[in-house]
Order: C-alpha cells, then sequence, then structure tokens
C-alpha cells in the first residue's frame, strides 16, 4: 500500500472512530436519562401501550413520562397514535428503530449472563 492510500485510510479510521465515539455518547445520554430504561422495558414485554398503563405501572410522575415519551418518539424509537374517541385514548408503539434497539438489549443480557454471573 502506498504512503500516500495509508494515510488515507488512517485518516478515514480516525473520522469512522470520532463518529462512532460521538454517536455512542449521544445514545448513552439518552438511555442514561432517568426512566427512560423502565419505559423501554415496558415495550419489551407487551405493545402497543396506553399512557394510563405506563404511567401506572411505573408509577411515575406524569410530566416527565410525557417528556421522555416525546423524547422517544422525536428520536424514531416510539410511535404515537391518536384515537378519535371520547374519552380519548393515545397509544405508544415501537417503531421499527424502537425493535432493533430492544435487540440489543438483548444481547446485553447475553453478555451480562456470560460475563457476570
Amino acid at each position: 500500500m502506498s504512503v500516500e492510500k495509508r494515510k488515507l485510510s488512517e485518516t478515514n479510521k480516525k473520522k469512522c472512530n470520532e463518529t462512532n465515539k460521538q454517536n455512542l455518547i449521544l445514545i448513552f445520554k439518552f438511555m442514561g436519562k432517568k426512566w427512560t430504561l423502565p419505559i423501554l422495558g415496558e415495550f419489551y414485554y407487551r405493545r402497543p401501550l396506553r399512557f394510563t398503563e405506563l404511567r401506572n405501572e411505573l408509577k411515575m410522575n406524569p410530566k416527565l413520562l410525557s417528556t421522555r415519551l416525546k423524547e422517544m418518539e422525536s428520536y424514531g424509537i416510539l410511535e404515537r397514535k391518536a384515537y378519535k374517541e371520547l374519552p380519548p385514548r393515545v397509544e405508544y408503539s415501537l417503531t421499527p428503530k424502537g425493535v432493533e434497539l430492544l435487540e440489543c438489549f438483548e444481547y446485553l443480557g447475553k453478555w451480562t449472563q456470560k460475563w457476570m454471573e
């Protein structure tokens, strides 16, 4: 490999590593927010879920729950579906992106079982 190609390859690796690092920081910050993981955990076992089901199951502040659900919706992890009924009904479900995220948790569970027990 020529010196120029090697330098270009090393530069691309550094850019790729920096991008991966920034992406990991982003997801760790998101996942580290209070209640994010417990909310996502509820979708692991059943879906779709209504706001009141989540609030009752997690026993959390409704304002904070609403904030977290909006964040997950903005990241494309959850989809919100409002029904024109009385009383109003809103359901949240995982998007394909959200399903893929939960699959990562399955891998972490296997890793934990292998290395942490």
